[in-house]
């Protein structure tokens, strides 16, 4: 499993990503502040996920070149337990020119534009 930092624009919310690339799975880990006493606000839960969604999406098209989403993205596991985790797994199509590893390494790999974009 690699882990790396998944830019987060919440200050009260880290994440942490791991890939476990022999199940096409991504590990999203959630901490929050100590100020909200070790809980996260579902309104922020939601909008870190729906922004990490979106981010698989665009990498998935960045990929393909086409506007089709190809891969399935489906929650496989969940932990309430500090810190929060979610595993993420990635399942493409039989006809798909993009498949789901290809997502993830892409994604988690350093990405000039991504640090640009991030400073």
């Amino acid at each position: 499993m690699s882990g790396q930092k998944f830019v987060c624009d919440h200050p009260k919310i880290s994440i942490s990503l791991g890939v476990f690339m022999a199940r096409k799975r991504i590990t999203i880990r959630l901490v929050a502040s100590d100020k909200e006493g070790g809980a996260i606000r579902l309104s922020d839960f939601i909008n870190q996920l729906e922004a990490f969604l979106k981010a698989l999406k665009e990498t998935e098209h960045s990929l393909s070149g086409q506007d089709t989403s190809f891969v399935n993205y489906r929650v496989v596991d969940l932990s309430h337990a500090s810190p929060y985790t979610v595993v993420i797994e990635g399942e493409s199509r039989k006809e798909s020119p993009v498949k789901a590893d290809k997502v993830f390494t892409t994604f988690v790999s350093p990405s000039k534009d991504r640090t640009r974009r991030n400073r």
